[in-house]
């Protein structure tokens, strides 16, 4: 069931005590109980403060006076409880304190006017850095077990500030107590181990670096916000390497960042790497690596495990997802025209690092050798992809970084790069070239995974406003090398590329048409106006042969986009081996959203029509509201999730209503044959942990926020579906069990 936030108090110091009818007690009161129980509770959460509801936070402030306490109990050295509040006047003061923490507050002393002032400024400062939002989530397990943790990504929009904090899973999915939080122990600045690549080489992002950087990474280093030189761009690095001395608190003439150095994780997925197994030991006889991959998936068991993100502090970090500790960080050559920007008291909000990592493993080098490699995209930060060996994460140098690559067709690359063996013998880099590219036409781009050096770039045709997304791979035959890739484009075209030959310049787009690059399929709404595929696609087996390709359309990137209320679909499109001649869906069954409850628990039902495939390439379903008439601007954005017969697809309804935090969404289970409403429950609807006749026999669930990306997590006869949403809650949704996907960059078809 899909509420808005859980939370279960646990009477634990430091919140507890043993005492009755206290100040503490009063702060408690007037936390954990709703103040009004006529309004949704759609209050953001943040990292100090996890009540959705509406509630009374204290910050207290003792004017001249001490009490006994200097640390908080059940702290590391701390006492072991709160004193008796009526056993003396300093005691009081300590249940000031303690009604403070109870309410999720803060509390300070002030002996004078100058203490009492900069303790006020923090205050206020933490007060208005509490409206944070969920970015993406990630788990170390695909089961729940022992040791299952979430990792979640948070951005604060009142300084652009981010987070990341590690949850330990309880028996039922939800949350449990915070192991960490990143943004809070970041190794001290001259400590940490940042990276760059200058255009030639990877090397250290330090200040003894400076003179090493490019011609034109100094130069625009040393230029202020608004363009002019002030050659301080030595002391810029020290700034983005965390150095808090320089800023305008301090006397200096650099931002203030009052609540961490790490900055804001918007539109960078979470990527958890430990041991991975892509199955390469199932290449075929005698491929260079065939034999040793199962020694080095084995020996990647001792790695440690990391999780990688991008922030738009201009930097990839990589976090011990043990411990938090940042491990390293990489700045990409392309971005260096924003960092100055980073630096100025007036910033606003730009996109650095933005897009989403994928890492895979590969048999290259000069002497080849199995390295697992990480492909790095910036949304909409700049216009290249980069590569990192982090093969030995915990020792990563300048030597590990590989290549960054442009190009004048590359655009703003919002999704993955991928990894996979080619049948002309390479290891390569497979990627859409995104959006806003120099042409502004849409490419697919081959790249040599150890060298950077481009292997092949398909074009697709000649429609400009337009750019390649997330590629989907396909291993056709089982030999764990890629014969086809699948995309969609702006111009809500569905591209099929074949890569089955050994000689590379034989690939191509798959279908043709007099000649012509053609699609297998352009989508097109009732009022035939084009709609944009900007999710990568899921790929799966027809029973009738050939395959089945899965997407939503829609975009949520340029700003005009929140209030686009064009109609938007679901797709499942069947490649039988020939392209859709048809202009429009009348080869494709209609399913159609028949109910949708207006309050909570919101839930859908859908049309649950036959396919007759003798004259049928698909079906569709369009995001309306019922009776299918009225259009809210739904889209998704979102890669699908094929799953035991079934596609999950998220979808999200943009708002600029601040108390929707940024919109709703809905989790939609579809049959993945007919695209229609599965005829078994398979939403635990009444919220025991099971599934069975008791549930309701319905499509989606929504609720309020924009939803990331799920992950899959299996318990027994059910699988927990586990997202961040932007109201700042990790949001469960339980559902009938089914496989989890697999971590592969590609689609087995067997």
């Amino acid at each position: 069931n899909a509420a808005p936030a859980t939370y279960q108090y646990k009477p634990v110091l430091p919140y507890s005590d043993s005492y009755k009818n206290t100040l503490a007690d009063v702060a408690m009161h007037y936390w954990k109980t709703d103040l009004r129980t006529d309004l949704a509770n759609k209050v953001p959460t943040n990292a100090k403060d996890p009540a959705f509801w509406q509630h009374m936070v204290n910050f207290t402030v003792g004017l001249g006076v001490k009490g006994t306490l200097t640390s908080l109990p059940g702290s590391s050295g701390g006492p072991s409880a709160w004193p008796n509040p009526t056993s003396s006047e300093p005691a009081k003061i300590d249940d000031l304190w303690h009604a403070a923490v109870n309410s999720r507050g803060e509390f300070f002393s002030a002996q004078d006017p100058v203490t009492f002032a900069s303790g006020l400024s923090s205050a206020l400062n933490n007060i208005t850095a509490r409206i944070s939002s969920a970015a993406a989530v990630t788990t170390n397990t695909s089961r729940l077990n022992t040791g299952a943790q979430i990792y979640q990504a948070k951005f604060n929009s009142a300084d652009w500030s981010g987070q990341l904090l590690a949850f330990n899973l309880e028996s039922d999915a939800s949350l449990g107590a915070v192991q960490w939080e990143a943004s809070e122990q970041l190794p001290a600045p001259a400590a940490r181990k940042i990276f760059t690549h200058n255009g030639t080489t990877g090397l250290a992002f330090t200040v003894a670096n400076f003179s090493s950087l490019s011609a034109t990474q100094q130069t625009v280093l040393n230029k202020d916000i608004s363009g002019v030189t002030d050659s301080q761009g030595a002391a810029r690095i020290n700034w983005l390497r965390g150095d808090k001395s320089n800023e305008s608190l301090k006397g200096g003439i650099f931002r203030d960042r009052n609540n961490g150095v790490l900055g804001d994780i918007v539109n960078s997925d979470l990527l958890y790497i430990k041991s991975l197994d892509f199955g390469y030991d199932d290449l075929p006889a005698a491929t260079p690596g065939q034999a040793s991959y199962h020694s080095y998936r084995q020996a990647s068991n001792s790695r440690i495990p990391v999780v990688y993100t991008g922030a738009n502090d201009g930097m990839l970090h990589g976090f011990s997802a043990e411990t938090g500790e940042e491990l390293f960080a990489y700045v990409p050559s392309t971005i260096y025209p924003g960092l100055s920007r980073l630096t100025a008291p007036s910033y606003t909000h730009r996109y650095l690092v933005d897009g989403n990592a994928y890492a895979g493993d590969a048999y290259i080098g000069a002497t080849p050798a199995w390295k697992t490699v990480l492909l790095g995209t910036l949304g909409g930060g700049g216009k290249s992809v980069f590569a990192l060996d982090i093969t030995d994460p915990a020792n990563f140098s300048a030597s590990n970084v590989l290549w960054e690559f442009t190009d004048t067709d590359l655009g703003f690359v919002h999704g993955q790069a991928k990894i996979a063996r080619l049948n002309d013998g390479s290891w390569a880099a497979i990627f859409g070239n995104g959006y806003n590219s120099t042409g502004d036409k849409a490419y697919l781009f081959i790249v040599d995974l150890q060298t950077g050096a481009l292997i092949k770039k398909i074009p697709t045709n000649a429609s400009a406003s337009n750019g390649l997304s997330t590629p989907a791979l396909m291993d056709i035959n089982g030999d764990k090398i890629i014969d086809a890739v699948y995309a969609g484009d702006l111009q809500g075209n569905i591209w099929k590329f074949d890569l089955s030959q050994s000689d590379s310049t034989q690939w191509s787009v798959a279908y043709k048409n007099s000649g012509n690059n053609a699609p297998l399929f352009t989508v097109r709404n009732t009022s035939n106006q084009v709609q944009p595929i900007t999710s990568p696609v899921e790929v799966g087996y027809h029973k009738q042969g050939g395959y089945m390709v899965f997407f939503g359309t829609g975009q949520f990137i340029a700003s005009g986009d929140v209030t686009d209320k064009k109609t938007q679909s679901l797709y499942g499109i069947w490649d039988n081996g020939s392209r859709i001649v048809e202009t429009n869906r009348s080869v494709l069954q209609q399913q159609a959203i028949t109910a949708e409850t207006v309050i909570p628990p919101y839930e859908r039902t859908v049309s649950s029509n036959m396919i007759d495939w003798a004259s049928k390439r698909g079906w569709y379903v369009d995001l309306l509201q019922p009776p299918g008439s009225t259009a809210q601007g739904e889209r998704s954005v979102i890669q699908p999730m094929l799953n035991s017969g079934r596609v999950i697809f998220t979808t999200l309804i943009p708002s600029v209503d601040p108390c929707e935090a940024g919109g709703r969404n809905w989790l939609m289970l579809l049959n993945a044959e007919t695209g229609g409403m599965m005829l078994k429950p398979q939403f635990d609807t009444n919220g025991d942990g099971m599934l069975n006749s008791n549930d309701r026999v319905i499509a989606a669930v929504g609720s309020d926020g924009i939803r990331s990306e799920s992950v899959a997590i299996s318990a027994g006869s059910v699988t927990h579906l586990i997202a961040a949403t932007t109201t700042g809650a990790v949001e469960k949704v339980t559902i009938n069990n089914g496989a989890p996907p697999p971590r592969r960059s590609w689609k087995q078809i067997q």
